[in-house]
C-alpha cells in the first residue's frame, strides 16, 4: 500500500541549493520509508522518517519532485506504489494592494500577496508624503500620510527578494487634500498607542509611590486615574495613599497623533503601616548607669518586628524588642518596622538627663 499523504510534511515551494527538511510519519510496523529527489539531492540516509533535501539552482520543467516509498526491512522486494509530490521553484510574482486614493492626516494599510520573501523594504516617496508606521519587514505595511493643502500623486516603494531574486515595485496613490483644518479626533487610528506601565516595588501606606508608564513617546498625553478617585497628567507621578486597601489604578495614552489606547489597568496593594506608638524613658538618670528606652504601640496596624535606635542621626543600636539600653546623653528615637518590610519614625524624640552623682 503506498504511503497516505496526510503523513507528509515539508515545504511546497523552495529554493534553488537551500536545503529543505521533509518528515514523513511511518506507523507501518517492521517497514522503512525510502526517498528520492528529482533535480536534487537527499543528504545522509536515503531511507528514514526525516530527510534533508537539497534541489538544483534550476527547476527541471518549472518544478521540483520529491518521491516517497514504502519497503518492509529484510526483505526490499516487498515495496508499496512510489508516491510522488510536486515542489515548485520560488517565484516572486505579486501585486500592491490597499486604496488607491488615500486621505492625508490618517492611515492606511497596503500589501502584497506574497509572504515567503527573505526580506521586505517599505517607503514613501516622496520622503514628506508620510511615513512607515509598522510592518516595515513584513508581507502587511501600515502608513500614515501626512497633511497636505492639496491634491497630489505619490508613490508607495517596496522591494523584496528571495533564492537570489530580487524585485522593486511602486504602488500610485492620490493623496486627497486637507481643505479644511485638520481635527485630530477624527483620524483613523489603524494602531493603538501603548498605555502600559509599573509602580515601585515596595507600597507601604503613607509612603510616595511612583507611577511610570513604558512609552515615553515625544507628544504623548497621560491621564492617571488612581482608583480613589485622584488622577494626575504627569508622565511620572508620584502618588501617596491616605488608606490601606487593593487599588486598580488606570493609565489612558494619546499619542501626537491623537489615537487614544485602551486604558491600562495594573492591581495594587497598599499595605497598612507598623503601630505608631511613643517612645518612653526615664526623665533623669544618675551619671556612669544605664537605663532602658522603651517603645509602647498606641494605635492599631502590623505589630512591629525589628526596631532601629537612632542616637541624632547615626543608628546605635537594632533590636527585635521594644527595648534598648543607652548609657549617655543625647536626643534618641526609633524606626520600626513590620514584616513586609514598611517603616513608621516615632516621634517626638527623648532626651532623658544624666545627673552627676
Amino acid at each position: 500500500m503506498a504511503p497516505d499523504w496526510s503523513y507528509w510534511s515539508g515545504a511546497d515551494t523552495v529554493c534553488g541549493g537551500v536545503p529543505e527538511n521533509f518528515h514523513f510519519k511511518n506507523t507501518v510496523a517492521h517497514t522503512r520509508i525510502g526517498w528520492k529527489a528529482d533535480c536534487g539531492i537527499v543528504y545522509g540516509d536515503t531511507y528514514g522518517d526525516d530527510v534533508t533535501v537539497v534541489f538544483g539552482a534550476k527547476s527541471c520543467n518549472g518544478f521540483f519532485g520529491l518521491r516517497i516509498w514504502r519497503e518492509q526491512l529484510g526483505n526490499s522486494t516487498l515495496v508499496s506504489d512510489t508516491v510522488y509530490k510536486k515542489i515548485f521553484n520560488a517565484t516572486l510574482a505579486y501585486t500592491l494592494k490597499g486604496d488607491s486614493i488615500a486621505q492625508c492626516n490618517t492611515y492606511g494599510k497596503y500589501s502584497i500577496d506574497y509572504e515567503e520573501g527573505d526580506f521586505y523594504k517599505w517607503s514613501v516617496y516622496p520622503k514628506d508624503a508620510g511615513s512607515i508606521v509598522s510592518g516595515n519587514d513584513t508581507a502587511v505595511v501600515t502608513v500614515f500620510w501626512n497633511n497636505t493643502d492639496e491634491d497630489r500623486v505619490v508613490y508607495l516603494k517596496m522591494a523584496t527578494g528571495k533564492c537570489q531574486l530580487y524585485k522593486n515595485d511602486r504602488f500610485a496613490i492620490v493623496l486627497k487634500g486637507q481643505k479644511e483644518p485638520v481635527v485630530t479626533a477624527k483620524t483613523t487610528c489603524a494602531i493603538l498607542p501603548d498605555a502600559t506601565f509599573d509602580f515601585d516595588d515596595v507600597s507601604c501606606g503613607e509612603n510616595a509611590i511612583r507611577f511610570y508608564a513604558k512609552n515615553q513617546a515625544e507628544g504623548n498625553h497621560y491621564l492617571w486615574e488612581f482608583g480613589d478617585r485622584t488622577s494626575s497628567t504627569h508622565p511620572s507621578p508620584t502618588k501617596m495613599y491616605p488608606i490601606y486597601g487593593d487599588f486598580y489604578p488606570k493609565l489612558t495614552l494619546t499619542d501626537r497623533f491623537g489615537c487614544v489606547s485602551k486604558p491600562a489597568i495594573k492591581p495594587l496593594r497598599i499595605n497598612s503601616m507598623p503601630s505608631d506608638g511613643v517612645l518612653l524613658s526615664p526623665e533623669a538618670v544618675v551619671a556612669g548607669e544605664s537605663t532602658e528606652l522603651q517603645f509602647l504601640s498606641t494605635a492599631n496596624g502590623l505589630p512591629p518586628v525589628k526596631f532601629e535606635w537612632m542616637k541624632g542621626h547615626e543608628i546605635v543600636g537594632t533590636t527585635t524588642v521594644p527595648r534598648f539600653k543607652i548609657s549617655s546623653a543625647g536626643r534618641y528615637w526609633v524606626r520600626v518596622f513590620d514584616r513586609r518590610g514598611c517603616s513608621r519614625k516615632i516621634m517626638p524624640p527623648v532626651s532623658p538627663l544624666f545627673l552627676k552623682r
